[in-house]
């Protein structure tokens, strides 16, 4: 129930835009207006209030921080290099390159820490 409790005003409020879009009851404008409005203040204070009243596990300490931003932090670095000396690409560039890099590396990161707390059976579904 908390899961569908924490995305279900999302769905919906990401619903709600694409039919008010697509249904043409609000002009161009009025449209960026909101848009603007939805992710600049409600979808922030949206998930303020999730985290606020989300149930953070006493466990939940330094060594599981560190699983999973030891390793983003690795890859962000190995991006550089590579996007640096092999790439031979200015700043801005490396940092869009390893930013790109570990975004797409957060899937498989936390795959391997659902694989920790999961069973055997999970990782079949994968």
């Amino acid at each position: 129930m908390s899961l569908l409790k924490g995305i279900f005003p999302i769905l919906a409020l990401a619903l709600s835009g694409y039919v008010a879009a697509r249904s043409a009851c609000l002009k161009l404008p009025e449209t960026l207006a909101l848009s603007r409005l939805t992710f600049k203040l409600i979808t922030p204070c949206l998930l303020f209030v999730n985290m606020v009243h989300a149930d953070i596990p006493t466990n939940f300490g330094v060594k599981f921080l560190l699983a999973f931003y030891l390793p983003v932090l690795c890859v962000y670095l190995i991006a550089v290099l590579i996007a640096r000396y092999w790439l031979a690409a200015d700043a801005t560039l490396q940092s869009v390159f390893a930013t790109a890099t570990t975004y797409s590396n957060t899937t498989v990161v936390s795959a391997f820490l659902w694989c920790y707390r999961c069973s055997a059976t999970t990782l079949c579904c994968l």
